[in-house]
């Protein structure tokens, strides 16, 4: 699996780092030598790699769970799924010689892993007394790169694209053709009305015409 460089965007399927805060050891009652430390993340994730170097542990497993109730449950494994299982990490449990090396687990071992990984649990094993303590140290966590999820654009991010000028010019476009339409409309009313108008003149023209005055009945008056 790549990773990115430094200042490079985010490529689907990439290991980039992820967020997490590492919880306090759990020292098991049941079980001497045995101790449990939770890897919570921010938000969900899709596992990529884990490393770290180890300080005395002989054998370590790895589990991962996608519900956030169940990493309450600090003395029982429900709602977890075991990703790696008893890696032994030290030759011998009583022999110093490879106790303080550093260690990958790859995303292939990882595999099982659902994609919305929220914890992951390591169960640190040290069988014998020799050590007082003993622990996992600088611990990191890569994640993988999924699709993000489709978002519409903003209007910023729309304004000054190309699409935004044509949208922008079409409306305008259509503002115009409407106006005009309003216009053509009132125009053909006036027309109605002026030819109206026109059609009564022509009637009355057509009429009896007045009535000739003659000279005897104005002089018999």
């Amino acid at each position: 699996m790549s990773r990115r460089q430094p200042d490079d965007p985010p490529i689907q399927g990439q290991c980039v780092p992820a967020s997490f805060n590492l919880t306090e050891q759990v020292i098991s009652a049941k079980r001497p030598g045995m101790a449990t430390q939770d890897i919570i993340f921010p938000s969900p994730i899709r596992l990529g790699r884990i490393a770290f170097r180890n300080h005395y542990v002989h054998k370590l497993s790895i589990y991962a769970t996608s519900k956030k109730d169940a990493i309450a449950r600090k003395d029982t494994m429900d709602g977890w799924t075991v990703l790696v299982k008893d890696r032994q990490l030290m030759a011998q449990a009583q022999c110093e010689d490879d106790a303080q090396m550093w260690h990958g687990v790859a995303e292939s071992d990882l595999a099982c892993a659902e994609d919305g990984v929220v914890a992951v649990r390591l169960v640190l094993v040290q069988a014998s007394d020799m050590w007082k303590t003993f622990a996992v140290r600088h611990v990191t966590v890569d994640s993988v790169v999924t699709a993000p999820p489709h978002d519409p654009p903003s209007p910023s991010a729309e304004q000054g694209s190309p699409l935004a000028e044509q949208l922008a010019k079409s409306r305008t476009l259509t503002a115009h053709v409407d106006a005009l339409a309003a216009a053509c409309s009132d125009l053909r009313r006036h027309v109605s009305v002026i030819t109206a108008g026109g059609v009564g003149l022509r009637d009355s023209d057509t009429g009896p015409g007045p009535v000739p005055v003659h000279a005897g009945a104005v002089r018999g008056a």
